[in-house]
Protein backbone atom coordinates (compact mmCIF):
# COMPACT_ATOMS: atom_id res chain seq x y z
CA UNK A 1 0.00 0.00 0.00
CA UNK A 2 1.51 3.15 -1.27
CA UNK A 3 -0.07 6.33 -0.33
CA UNK A 4 1.38 10.20 -1.61
CA UNK A 5 -0.10 14.01 -1.17
CA UNK A 6 -3.20 12.51 -3.10
CA UNK A 7 -4.32 9.55 -3.82
CA UNK A 8 -3.77 5.83 -2.43
CA UNK A 9 -3.12 2.97 -4.11
CA UNK A 10 -3.44 -0.71 -3.32
CA UNK A 11 -2.21 -3.55 -5.38
CA UNK A 12 -1.99 -7.22 -4.80
CA UNK A 13 0.10 -8.98 -7.06
CA UNK A 14 1.55 -12.96 -7.37
CA UNK A 15 5.41 -14.10 -7.25
CA UNK A 16 3.97 -17.38 -8.92
CA UNK A 17 3.61 -15.42 -12.31
CA UNK A 18 7.19 -14.50 -11.90
CA UNK A 19 6.82 -11.73 -14.24
CA UNK A 20 7.42 -7.51 -12.82
CA UNK A 21 3.85 -7.05 -15.25
CA UNK A 22 0.45 -5.02 -13.97
CA UNK A 23 -1.90 -2.59 -15.67
CA UNK A 24 -1.38 1.36 -16.18
CA UNK A 25 2.11 1.08 -15.27
CA UNK A 26 1.21 -0.54 -11.94
CA UNK A 27 4.71 -2.49 -12.04
CA UNK A 28 8.03 -3.18 -10.26
CA UNK A 29 6.64 -6.04 -7.95
CA UNK A 30 8.19 -9.30 -7.96
CA UNK A 31 5.62 -11.14 -9.92
CA UNK A 32 2.25 -9.88 -11.65
CA UNK A 33 -0.48 -7.11 -10.36
CA UNK A 34 -3.77 -8.66 -10.35
CA UNK A 35 -6.11 -6.28 -8.85
CA UNK A 36 -5.59 -2.53 -8.63
CA UNK A 37 -7.75 -0.53 -5.84
CA UNK A 38 -7.29 3.86 -6.26
CA UNK A 39 -8.52 5.91 -3.77
CA UNK A 40 -10.92 2.88 -2.02
CA UNK A 41 -12.74 1.60 -4.47
CA UNK A 42 -12.69 4.98 -6.84
CA UNK A 43 -10.87 3.35 -9.31
CA UNK A 44 -10.35 -0.64 -9.31
CA UNK A 45 -8.94 -2.98 -11.98
CA UNK A 46 -8.81 -6.72 -11.80
CA UNK A 47 -7.51 -9.12 -13.85
CA UNK A 48 -10.26 -11.13 -15.25
CA UNK A 49 -8.82 -14.34 -16.74
CA UNK A 50 -5.25 -15.46 -16.97
CA UNK A 51 -4.13 -18.25 -19.06
CA UNK A 52 -0.46 -19.81 -18.43
CA UNK A 53 1.32 -21.56 -21.17
CA UNK A 54 3.02 -21.96 -24.01
CA UNK A 55 2.07 -19.96 -27.69
CA UNK A 56 2.83 -21.63 -30.37
CA UNK A 57 4.56 -19.63 -33.43
CA UNK A 58 1.51 -19.93 -35.44
CA UNK A 59 -0.64 -18.04 -32.96
CA UNK A 60 2.22 -14.99 -32.93
CA UNK A 61 1.98 -12.27 -35.77
CA UNK A 62 5.26 -10.94 -36.99
CA UNK A 63 6.09 -7.49 -37.93
CA UNK A 64 6.54 -7.60 -41.86
CA UNK A 65 8.65 -4.23 -41.99
CA UNK A 66 10.80 -2.16 -39.40
CA UNK A 67 14.50 -1.60 -38.99
CA UNK A 68 17.12 -3.71 -37.69
CA UNK A 69 19.25 -2.00 -35.54
CA UNK A 70 22.41 -2.87 -33.70
CA UNK A 71 23.16 -3.49 -29.98
CA UNK A 72 24.51 0.54 -29.39
CA UNK A 73 21.41 2.12 -31.10
CA UNK A 74 18.82 -0.41 -29.08
CA UNK A 75 20.13 0.51 -26.18
CA UNK A 76 20.18 4.37 -27.08
CA UNK A 77 16.51 4.02 -27.48
CA UNK A 78 15.79 2.24 -24.57
CA UNK A 79 17.22 4.60 -22.70
CA UNK A 80 15.45 7.76 -24.77
CA UNK A 81 12.27 6.02 -24.26
CA UNK A 82 12.51 5.64 -20.52
CA UNK A 83 13.29 9.09 -19.86
CA UNK A 84 10.27 9.66 -22.29
CA UNK A 85 8.58 7.58 -20.07
CA UNK A 86 9.04 8.77 -16.85
CA UNK A 87 8.77 12.63 -17.60
CA UNK A 88 5.10 11.42 -18.99
CA UNK A 89 4.26 9.62 -15.83
CA UNK A 90 6.11 12.10 -13.29
CA UNK A 91 8.52 9.71 -12.03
Amino acid sequence: KVQDDTVTVLAWFTPRIPVSTGPMGYTGFPGAVLYVNIDDGQTTISATNIIMGRTSEEELEFPNDGDEMGREEYETLVKEKTAEMRRRWGR
